[in-house]
């Protein structure tokens, strides 16, 4: 849960057993994938409506099996399938998401003169967990007009990109001031301040930590964008001095 791109290997193991009536046979085992299902989170059957991308990651764990031969086995005995991935294969599956593999195991007699074979089917089945996306955030910067009491408004934007290993989920970008961390006050020659400010310049930063529109991108999957517009009137700023600078922190979710 929660884990992108694991290198740790996933595996877990079956066996298969055989009975030949023919004491003289010595049979052996093999398997080969053979089909596969996809459930959603609702445990609905969605396997004919995946993505290209979806099926290029459930190609990529249909693995061959290791399997191992009983090494007392004769005519009855037993064979042990193993089937390993490692976990960051299985992050395209979203939380409640089920892949069911079919693998099919083939016995052989071995009897060189009519060699027979039998066939069954198994299954292993992959239950999906959260992936966490990972997010990136551009910033801006915005320069106080010359002059007192400007009505031009001044707009600053920026970009916030994701990826989701989740394929099937759906990211939105939300913005917000920080509660840990709002602002920063620097003085002209670039001292931190922020401690030392008095009543009347905490209520005008106050007000200038306006909320941001954000604007999803079209096209967004699992991986995209979001922009976000700062916008305020430029008299809003007339409390800053000549070359004092003020830092609005915003987290971008």
């Amino acid at each position: 849960i929660d884990l992108t791109a694991s290198p740790t290997l996933t595996s877990i193991s079956g066996i298969v057993n055989y009975v030949d009536i023919n004491v003289g046979d010595t049979p052996s085992v093999s398997a080969k994938f053979s089909s596969f299902a996809y459930k959603n989170a609702q445990q609905s059957d969605v396997t004919a409506t995946l993505t290209a991308e979806q099926l290029a990651a459930i190609t990529a764990v249909e693995v061959p099996l290791n399997v191992v031969q009983d090494p007392n086995g004769k005519n009855i005995g037993t064979a042990t399938w193993t089937y390993t991935v490692a976990d960051g294969a299985f992050d395209f599956l979203a939380a409640g998401e089920t892949l069911t593999l079919t693998y099919i195991a083939r016995v052989d007699n071995n009897f060189a003169p009519n060699n027979e074979t039998a066939f069954v089917p198994f299954t292993i089945l992959i239950t999906g967990t959260n992936d966490k996306p990972t997010i990136a955030a551009s910033g801006g910067e915005i320069t106080e007009r010359i002059g007192t009491g400007s009505t031009e408004t001044d707009t600053v934007t920026g970009t916030v990109a994701f990826t989701d290993p989740d394929l099937t989920d759906r990211p939105v970008v939300s913005a917000e001031i920080s509660t840990a961390d709002p602002f920063r006050y620097y003085d002209a020659e670039g001292h931190d301040i922020t401690a030392t400010l008095t009543a009347a310049q905490l209520a005008a930063i106050l007000a200038v930590q306006v909320p941001l529109t954000v604007v999803q991108a079209a096209g967004n999957s699992h991986n995209g964008s979001a922009t976000w517009t700062y916008s305020i009137a430029d008299s809003a700023f007339d409390f800053i001095a000549d070359d004092e600078t003020l830092t609005l922190n915003y987290v971008a979710t």
